[in-house]
């Protein structure tokens, strides 16, 4: 059975750096985004002004998302629509999540939708100060994104900072392992040492396992 690990944490915290480093360094290992389980716009809700809030959990097909889950601990390999972030019109691409001895999933609402947080054996939160978190989102979503200053402030204040203080921030405390992220730290290397292990461990019972 895969061992299934969470990271969480607010926006531009640092998640896909951690991903990056653990990705680097755990050919054997899985890893799951969140955000290929965004709903297609014509299936968002909308304020009165016509907006989509994204970081609503309403905004993510959780139950597809706790379904394929359970798919990859069952040991099926998982096939996604990769979800293109502000371009409609890039054209469509799949990845196939492939059953690994671990698994790591990453998103905003991992704990808040308790079926899926109650499939995870390792809870990660992932922090930095608001200001570099604001700083980083400026810079990923004109670079990457294409959207103007204006907006990224608006949206941060509408509806990113409010999200977080109520889907994402509460579910600190019950996580097994905080790791700051303004700057380098050890805490990517503990967790990778701790997930080898791991998938080494997973590797010596396999062939108990097979022969009984």
């Amino acid at each position: 059975m895969a061992y299934l690990v969470g990271i969480c944490g607010g926006s531009a915290s640092g998640k896909t750096r951690l991903i990056r480093e653990m990705r680097n360094a755990l050919p054997e290992a899985t890893f799951v985004s969140q955000d290929n389980y965004y709903k297609d716009l014509e299936k968002q809700a909308t304020d009165a002004n016509g907006r989509i809030n994204f970081d609503h959990p309403d905004a993510v097909d959780m139950p597809r998302f706790e379904a394929d889950l359970r798919r990859m601990v069952a040991g099926q390999s998982v096939t996604v629509k990769e979800y293109h972030f502000n371009r409609p019109d890039a054209p469509e691409t799949y990845l196939t999540y492939s059953p690994a001895p671990v698994v790591i999933v990453e998103g905003l609402f991992i704990y808040h939708y308790k079926p899926v947080a109650e499939l995870l054996d390792l809870k990660l939160f992932v922090e930095a100060d608001e200001h570099t978190k604001l700083i980083r989102r400026i810079r990923r979503d004109a670079a990457e994104r294409g959207i103007p200053l204006e907006t990224i402030l608006e949206q941060y204040e509408r509806d990113v900072i409010p999200m977080y203080k109520k889907f994402v921030e509460p579910y600190r405390s019950d996580c097994d392992l905080i790791l700051p992220n303004n700057r380098d730290t050890a805490g990517a290397q503990v967790v990778i040492n701790h997930l080898r292990v791991v998938i080494e461990a997973r590797k010596l019972a396999r062939p108990v396992m097979d022969a009984i």
